[in-house]
């Protein structure tokens, strides 16, 4: 739950395998080893999973992410996706935050063997553009050097402002680097962000 001026953007996870990341205060350290205890690993793939653990929670704060979730079906494999929730907004002096411009720079933004699926969907939450790309972890908030898979959808309803009085926008992905899964796995992101409720007022 996000809160500016008279509005929230509330993120919800389908499913129980979703662990979300661990509050500002909070010791990363401490939150993996919880985890893992959690969800019954030990030896060596608790280790794992731990420093995977640690790898994603960090680079989240380093990014300043809002909300942020790891998806755990079989902890034993490790993290199989991960989520990260953000609001956007234009800098000084560009234009406000419009979904035309959204959709022009994820198609600017290239993707790692082949173009960028771009278009627009409909969700509970409002209008969005949806972008399907293939990238280095690196290069996002995912912890990760990897080559991997992301799906983003972002919403701009146009009525809503950020604490500085621009026109806001709520940015929702979901990453993962099992590529011969994608399909299953964007499909898991698409089933995420319709969950993703505002609430005014």
């Amino acid at each position: 739950r996000a809160v500016t001026q008279d509005w929230t953007y509330v993120v919800d996870v389908p499913g129980e395998s979703w662990v979300e990341l661990p509050e500002p205060g909070e010791s990363v350290a401490g939150w993996a080893e919880e985890v893992c205890a959690d969800v019954r690993v030990d030896g060596v793939a608790a280790r794992e999973l731990a420093e995977q653990l640690r790898a994603v929670a960090v680079a989240a704060r380093d990014q300043d992410v809002q909300y942020g979730a790891v998806w755990l079906p079989r902890p034993e494999l490790g993290v199989l996706a991960v989520l990260a929730t953000d609001l956007v907004a234009n800098g000084e002096g560009e234009p406000p935050l419009d979904l035309d411009g959204v959709e022009r720079l994820e198609l600017s933004a290239g993707s790692l063997g082949g173009p960028p699926e771009v278009g627009r969907v409909r969700l509970p939450a409002g209008e969005a553009v949806r972008s399907r790309r293939v990238e280095r972890g690196g290069t996002s908030v995912f912890g990760t050097d990897r080559v991997g898979e992301v799906v983003t959808h972002t919403l701009v309803p146009g009525d809503l402002l950020d604490a500085r009085g621009r026109v806001a926008g709520i940015l929702h992905r979901v990453w993962w680097s099992m590529l011969e899964e994608g399909d299953d796995l964007a499909e898991l992101a698409d089933d995420c962000v319709r969950l993703l409720r505002i609430e005014r007022g």
